[in-house]
């Protein structure tokens, strides 16, 4: 009967295997990154662009509404100053009768 001959090898140290599987990883770390970081960039830079695009239209829409508002508040103004600059100026001259009223009776 033969027998069979097996070769043990040494079995390699931790340190060993923890710096080759660490090497390993670090060299494949990078390859495998930089298609996220591309992706996360990209990500980025068009979130920020949507924002811009965002902030300047509601900007817009503010300064439509607050146009609006004034355009509605000089109209608002003019007839309120339509209507009242008659009743001053009848104020005015009721004053100016009161004032001869006034000036006649103290005459002697």
């Amino acid at each position: 009967m033969r027998t069979k001959y097996i070769d043990y090898k040494t079995l390699p140290s931790f340190e060993n295997l923890h710096d080759d599987v660490a090497t390993a990883l670090i060299t494949q770390l990078d390859d495998l990154l930089i298609p996220f970081q591309e992706m996360f960039e990209q990500y980025f830079l068009e979130f920020h662009d949507n924002i811009i695009i965002e902030k300047e239209r509601v900007l817009q829409d503010f300064e439509h509404k607050l146009e609006m508002a004034h355009q509605r508040n000089d109209e608002n103004y003019e007839k309120k100053q339509a209507l009242w600059k008659p009743l001053k100026k009848q104020s005015e001259q009721l004053n100016n009768l009161m004032e001869q009223l006034a000036n006649h009776w103290d005459k002697p």
